[in-house]
C-alpha cells in the first residue's frame, strides 16, 4: 500500500508521513513563537526564539521523525528593512525520514559445493 498524497508534482511531501509532519511543525511551532509576539526583536529575543525551534526540531530527531534540521534566526535573515516593519523571519529546513513503501527480497540459488556469497 503506497502512502501517497493528493500532491500533483512529486516531492517529499507527496508521502502522507512528510505532510503530516510538516502540518504538526507549523501548529508547534506557531505555539513556540507566540509568546514573543511584541517582545524585542534583538539578538536574545531571536536567540530564544532559535533555542524554542531547536527544542521542538530535537525532539522530532529523537523519535525518528527527522534526520536533521537547520534553524536561521539572525541578522543574515532580520535585516534592518524587516526589524523595522516589525517582522521576525525564522527559517527552517528539515530532512524528513522516510517511509518504507517497498521490501525486495531476491532469493538466489546457487550450485552444490559454490560459495554463498550475495554481491
Amino acid at each position: 500500500m503506497v502512502k501517497k498524497t493528493r500532491a500533483s508534482q512529486t516531492s517529499a511531501m507527496d508521502r502522507v508521513n512528510v505532510a503530516r509532519l510538516v502540518a504538526y511543525l507549523r501548529l508547534v511551532l506557531d505555539k513556540v513563537a507566540r509568546p514573543f509576539i511584541f517582545e524585542p526583536n534583538d539578538t536574545i529575543t531571536r536567540n530564544q526564539v532559535k533555542a524554542g525551534f531547536e527544542s521542538v526540531l530535537n525532539d522530532i530527531v529523537a523519535k525518528r521523525g527527522l534526520y536533521d534540521y537547520l534553524v536561521v534566526c539572525d541578522t543574515t535573515n532580520n535585516t534592518p528593512d524587516r526589524i523595522d516593519r516589525n517582522e521576525l523571519y525564522v527559517d527552517i529546513a528539515i530532512k524528513p525520514v522516510k517511509a518504507i513503501e517497498f521490501v525486495y527480497i531476491p532469493v538466489r540459488i546457487v550450485n552444490t559445493g559454490a560459495d554463498l556469497t550475495i554481491t
